[in-house]
């Protein structure tokens, strides 16, 4: 029997239907009508997987290796700024998950949430908003990753405050940080990624990037401005084999967002603005978001570049 090759669209479901009624077949039994949801709460290893998201390698038909997962990141070599908390660690949880090796750069905590992270982990000092600083710790994390196929720059800083009260100072902190940093990383980057023969960049741009908050003009032009150097950089590189994303995410609740709840006078109204502006009604957690990242830095989102995603849970504009 001719059994369709892997694919029709990338449908593991479907693979699997073909599958069970191929094995039908052999075994000489009535063939029946499978369902999906018969496939997916089939008790056998193959379908565990399937039933937990994973894609497989392929099924008998297309390499005899029944079963086998398919890691979605199996041997990418990927930096993550601000890598040791909140977007940064999670996405690096699940990078190493799905195969990968990460390398953590932030400028506090990030050998111990490597060491925490244990194999494929690396910790290396970086102060984002130092050139000097940025382009010796990309070189270290080439060296300790044997080089570098995607960046994920998720470093960043906000600041709650009317604009007649932002000093200069604060104004250009934040810019450094969210904006200048993914430009110096970014950049320091290129060379690996070049020599890797492409690779992904994906930048945490902010939900605030693309509909403003009062009291938030600083972090809300950075995060802008983010998302444009996320397009204009997604045409430049696109003959390069590099593709350029970013995830826009609403309120998470992160180390981040706790710091700026510890500001305000009265935490309890301050998380009932954020969740009024929310369609799902509540905060959305790290993991949701390092997903997207995983789907822009993989396979899966191959014919993607100069996208932005946005995980906020239907955040409405006020």
């Amino acid at each position: 029997m001719q059994i369709e090759p892997c694919g029709r669209g990338g449908d593991p479901v479907h693979r699997h239907l073909l599958l069970a009624q191929h094995r039908n077949r052999r075994a000489g039994t009535i063939i029946k009508p499978i369902s999906v949801a018969s496939v997916i709460s089939s008790a056998t290893p193959v379908d565990a997987s399937l039933r937990d998201g994973h894609l497989m390698e392929g099924c008998r038909p297309c390499n005899g290796q029944q079963g086998q997962v398919r890691m979605r990141m199996h041997g990418r070599r990927v930096a993550i700024t601000g890598g040791s908390s909140g977007i940064g660690l999670e996405t690096a949880r699940l990078f190493i998950a799905e195969g990968a090796r990460v390398a953590l750069l932030d400028l506090n905590g990030s050998e111990a949430a490597a060491s925490a992270l244990g194999h494929g982990a690396s910790g290396i000092l970086c102060d984002v908003t130092s050139e000097a600083s940025v382009q010796a710790a990309v070189e270290a994390a080439g060296q300790a990753l044997g080089g570098l196929d995607g960046l994920v720059n998720s470093a960043g800083v906000s600041l709650w405050r009317p604009l007649a009260e932002t000093s200069y100072e604060d104004w250009r902190r934040v810019h450094a940080i969210d904006l200048d940093g993914p430009f110096l990383v970014t950049r320091a980057a290129l060379r690996l990624l070049r020599a890797a023969g492409g690779g992904t960049i994906v930048n945490l741009a902010s939900g605030a990037g693309m509909r403003p908050l009062p009291n938030l003009g600083a972090y809300c032009s950075a995060k802008a401005g983010l998302v444009m150097l996320t397009r204009a950089l997604a045409l430049e590189f696109a003959a390069e084999n590099i593709r350029v994303n970013a995830v826009a995410p609403g309120p998470i609740h992160t180390p981040m967002l706790e710091r700026t709840l510890t500001r305000v006078p009265d935490r309890e109204a301050k998380m009932q603005e954020f969740l009024a502006r929310v369609g799902m009604g509540r905060l959305g957690t790290a993991e949701e978001v390092a997903r997207a990242v995983l789907f822009l830095s993989c396979a899966e989102s191959s014919f993607t570049t100069g996208g932005v995603i946005e995980v906020d849970g239907g955040r409405v504009q006020i």
